[in-house]
């Protein structure tokens, strides 16, 4: 088990009823980070990284529907890290970044409900 699993499930399940802001990542990240001695930077890199790769969710805008961000996993973790740096990691809303699970995020929400 990696040390982003825990974090993954969280972000996951919250997912599953409605999209998370990217805020919420960080929050998690954040927590890990200073529980575990971890740099938050890589912390956020690594989850998006995680998340993404595995086609577990996508990144993008609020919308009807949804506004998806086109891009490979590394180009959408560059511009979200780029995003939360011009906000001193603390986007607070601002960034209007949220993630939606897709139907592997939505599996995986669920399994680790267990």
């Amino acid at each position: 088990m990696t040390y982003i699993e825990p974090i993954i499930g969280k972000v996951l399940d919250e997912g599953r009823d409605d999209w998370v802001m990217i805020d919420q990542l960080v929050w998690y990240a954040k927590q890990t980070s200073e529980e575990q001695g971890r740099d938050l930077e890589q912390v956020t890199t690594d989850l998006l990284n995680f998340l993404l790769a595995h086609d577990l969710v996508v990144v993008g805008e609020l919308g009807d529907p949804f506004q998806r961000w086109d891009g490979s996993p590394a180009e959408l973790v560059s511009k979200v890290v780029a995003a939360l740096k011009s906000f001193d990691w603390i986007p607070q809303g601002a960034t209007e970044i949220w993630l939606a699970n897709t139907k592997n995020g939505d599996s995986w929400g669920a399994h680790s409900q267990g």
